[in-house]
């Protein structure tokens, strides 16, 4: 007599009930190791804004970079972000109606 590969309905039951406590184990150790790297990036924006808030200023965000630490600024560098930002979407809006345009016809 030939031995079949068939399971019982009993050892089917007990293979899903052992994966199903495995699925809670690792949904619990994901959930753990989640919890723990959001915390260190808390403590260190945290610490980045703890140290860096006094820097910044109403002249930070108005001033050219300079030399001088103490007097450097960011704004041509936030103009030129504006700048590189309206240009990108002046390009993308016009491509972007023609492709829908074209695929919808």
């Amino acid at each position: 007599m030939a031995a079949t590969a068939q399971m019982t309905l009993e050892e089917i039951r007990r293979g899903l009930s052992w994966r199903k406590q495995l699925d809670k184990v690792f949904v619990v150790v994901g959930l753990l190791i989640l919890m723990g790297c959001l915390g260190i990036l808390a403590l260190l924006f945290f610490d980045l804004v703890r140290d860096g808030a006094p820097r910044f200023g109403w002249d930070f965000f108005t001033s050219f970079p300079s030399r001088r630490a103490t007097s450097a600024g960011i704004l041509s560098a936030a103009v030129g972000t504006c700048l590189i930002m309206l240009v990108t979407a002046l390009v993308a809006l016009p491509v972007g109606v023609a492709a829908a345009i074209y695929l919808e016809e």
